[in-house]
């Protein structure tokens, strides 16, 4: 993955929070919160996390009756990163704004 080394990243995991299948969310995200850019052009940027914080976050959009404590492992631990809509109607509209508004019926 070509990303530049001196930006910070960000995963947003869309969910209703009760994973099911597939590896454990948390074993991937601590694999993702781990990854690190390497200078790949000769500028030797070197990401400062005692400056900058890690450089990956992630964040999580929920259901309300989501699994918290699944949901609170996947994230960052940084405050703010884990969000909730109360219904799943919201949660469409949300899905359908992050695809620039597209009428796409489900998600």
């Amino acid at each position: 993955m070509e990303s530049r080394p001196e930006a910070k990243k960000a995963v947003i995991v869309v969910t209703d929070g009760k994973s099911n299948i597939g590896p454990p969310p948390v074993r991937v995200a601590r694999e993702l919160l781990s990854l690190r850019w390497e200078d790949t052009d000769g500028s030797d940027v070197v990401w400062d996390a005692d400056k900058y914080g890690p450089q990956v976050e992630i964040y999580a959009f929920s259901i309300a009756d989501a699994n918290t404590v699944e949901l609170e492992s996947i994230v960052s631990r940084l405050p703010a990163h884990v969000f909730r809509l109360s219904t799943f109607s919201l949660f469409a509209d949300f899905a359908r704004s992050l695809h620039g508004g597209l009428s796409i019926r489900s998600f």
